[in-house]
């Protein structure tokens, strides 16, 4: 059971880290300056004022949306590693996704970290700024096309990705045999 919840534990980290850092929308990033080494804690208290920035900030970008998609895609990712473990069926898999889903779309938590890594990285007034990029006809596209070129890219990467993987473990092996374990040996028929 230990083994178990820690797996789960991996998945749901990995769901979320995916989902926040993933998914946010490009344009972001590139006008954000690096986030300090700091704890959550030395994060200022927020405003109610600039709270609500942050959520019209929030609402342009299409946070919701674009957090459902990522966690959606997730949960096909996670669906058949849940199946895979031992002493979990279908079902438990099933009700677990569903309800991770509800919690993480419905619950708070993903809206306060997005309150203080904005409020942690930017000013009232650079959040002014790129709430004026995505008012404006670039951001508004910006906004529009993201979503299907994340979708696009990321089959993309899974190509490239797997090809990588390939020639990678090639050439592992080729360099290294030593790491490989033999295969078993068949057992003989009666």
């Amino acid at each position: 059971m230990k083994v178990m919840r820690s797996r789960l534990i991996r998945e749901l980290r990995r769901a979320v880290v995916t989902a926040a850092l993933i998914w946010i929308p490009a344009p972001v990033y590139a006008q954000a300056p690096a986030p300090p080494a700091s704890s959550p804690a030395a994060v200022p208290a927020i405003s109610p004022e600039f709270r609500t920035k942050l959520h019209r900030l929030f609402d342009l970008m299409g946070v919701s949306d674009v957090m459902a998609q990522a966690i959606d895609s997730q949960i096909k990712i996670m669906r058949p590693s849940l199946i895979a473990t031992p002493g979990l069926t279908p079902e438990f898999a099933d009700e677990f996704l569903k309800r991770f889903r509800e919690r993480i779309l419905s619950g708070s938590e993903i809206t306060e970290t997005l309150e203080e890594s904005y409020a942690g990285a930017f000013t009232p007034g650079e959040v002014d700024g790129i709430i004026a990029f995505y008012e404006s006809p670039v951001g508004r596209k910006v906004r529009e096309v993201q979503p299907k070129m994340m979708e696009s890219v990321g089959a993309q990467m899974a190509v490239v990705g797997r090809r990588l993987g390939r020639e990678i473990a090639e050439q592992v092996a080729k360099d290294h045999p030593e790491y490989l374990k033999a295969a078993p040996a068949a057992s003989p028929q009666p």
